[in-house]
């Protein structure tokens, strides 16, 4: 398994906690209507909970998830903003 990068802890400099973009979506929720909502707690929430993060890394790969910046360089799941959004991405 490979390490995760990233952290969102505000106790560890430079981090920051993870923020929503709005404010009113911090409570329970589906992971659906979390990540329908691009809810930043809810997806991280739901990712925490799994046991192997690799299997994320491996279903990417497997559906052929890329940049988007038209190299079809495999985006690094191990980055912990790249699962919240942060790349450009093509299915």
């Amino acid at each position: 398994m490979r390490a995760v990068h990233g952290w969102f802890d505000s106790t560890l400099p430079p981090s920051t906690d993870l923020q929503n973009d709005e404010p009113g979506w911090y409570r329970p929720m589906s992971v659906r209507q979390g990540i329908y909502n691009s809810i930043n707690t809810a997806t991280f929430a739901s990712l925490a909970g799994l046991n192997d993060f690799c299997d994320v890394q491996r279903a990417a790969d497997a559906i052929g998830l890329h940049l988007g910046d038209g190299n079809d360089k495999k985006i690094d799941l191990s980055t912990l903003g790249n699962i919240l959004g942060s790349q450009n991405v093509a299915p």
